[in-house]
């Protein structure tokens, strides 16, 4: 199984003008994937890919998806390509992160963690 979620709009671009990180999270080892992306548009793409690295390079396949219910996981490609693939997409409802809450804190520890570095490094508040 595989938690998934988006965060952003950031209020601060990054130097590659990054507004969003998609977490892909392995339930049961907690394994964690960052991907930083320009636009939402970009997710159903990077989530084809992932499913294929994934198979590729762990011999794994993906059972289940979990996400919430935003735009970005309920495009037509991204659920055909699940349906093709065999891979049964659950999606909370809306108003409910308590239901993704894996993903949800994990938002958060990675946030905390970046926040803590940037702090800790003495980098201009811009950063």
């Amino acid at each position: 199984m595989a938690n998934s979620d988006v965060w952003g709009h950031s209020p601060t671009l990054s130097r590659m003008g990054y507004k969003y990180f998609v977490l892909f999270i392995d339930h049961v080892s907690r394994y964690t994937w960052v991907f930083f992306i320009q636009n939402k548009s970009e997710v159903p793409t990077l989530i084809m890919n992932f499913v294929e690295y994934v198979y590729t390079q762990f011999y794994k396949t993906i059972k289940i998806f979990r996400s919430d219910s935003r735009g970005e996981y309920t495009k037509t490609n991204l659920v055909e390509f699940f349906k093709n693939k065999g891979i049964i997409s659950q999606r909370t409802y809306p108003h409910t992160p308590e239901q993704n809450r894996v993903v949800e804190r994990k938002n958060q520890h990675v946030l905390k963690t970046t926040l803590a570095l940037l702090g800790t490094s003495n980098m201009p508040k811009s950063f």
